[in-house]
């Protein structure tokens, strides 16, 4: 098994470095080949819903905009750090973004005080100006590498046989026309069922069952029962 596994993922890179950009880098220069079934599960709704980017808990939310914004289907937002995040996400943004190198003139900018200011203290102007120092393009796009391989995935799982094929020959310039090239769809019609598939994976809520709540009750009555039977508090 491991050695079929090492040779799928040999044979996924292999053809990631034969596909046009944008979706080449946009796959992580892997194209996904296994099930779709690996992909669906509770794990990947909770992975969205608790994003640190807004655009994509909007889109576990059932947002088919936020959607659209986080995958960046139609292309990269000018300003993508009001696009994709809310207020309350730039201190994890302004701690975590970019590299060592990308951080450097913001980290020259900030002494350790000011950056606590922002991280720790949540001051959000100060975060503010931690992100802007930040170069162009060290933000990447928010929907994570799963949720990315899980909707290529299903473009090739509608598309049929081909679908590389009329990836390769596609000349459209944009993420959602490419997938919409793979899918024999339009890129929303995929989206929508991409999004159905997230909606069926979401976990049920964690409600207490009859066996706890019996449990809990009994455990109160004799709690209770024992406090009556002592002394009063002085």
């Amino acid at each position: 098994d491991e050695l079929a596994s090492s040779a799928l993922s040999i044979m996924e890179r292999a053809m990631a470095s034969r596909l046009p950009t944008p979706i080449e880098p946009w796959l992580n220069h892997v194209v996904p080949l296994r099930t779709t079934q690996a992909a669906w599960g509770p794990e990947l709704f909770r992975t969205l819903a608790t994003s640190e980017a807004a655009v994509v808990r909007r889109c576990a939310a059932g947002d088919r905009g936020a959607c659209r914004l986080g995958f960046a289907l139609d292309s990269l937002p000018s300003d993508p750090v009001t696009a994709w995040y809310d207020a309350s996400d730039l201190p994890a943004l302004a701690r975590a973004a970019g590299d060592h190198i990308q951080r450097a003139g913001m980290t020259r900018a900030l002494n350790r005080d000011e950056q606590e200011a922002c991280t720790v203290q949540r001051q959000l102007e100060i975060c503010r100006r931690m992100v802007a120092l930040l170069p162009a393009g060290t933000l990447r796009i928010p929907m994570p590498g799963a949720a990315r391989a899980s909707l290529m995935r299903l473009a090739f799982e509608m598309g049929g046989a081909g679908g590389i094929e009329r990836l390769r020959a596609s000349t459209e310039a944009t993420i959602g026309g490419q997938l919409a090239a793979v899918a024999g769809v339009p890129a929303d019609a995929l989206l929508m069922r991409w999004m159905e598939q997230l909606i069926a994976a979401r976990p049920s809520s964690p409600l207490p069952n009859v066996t706890f709540v019996l449990a809990s009750l009994a455990c109160i009555t004799a709690c209770l029962g024992w406090a009556m039977r002592g002394r009063p508090w002085n």
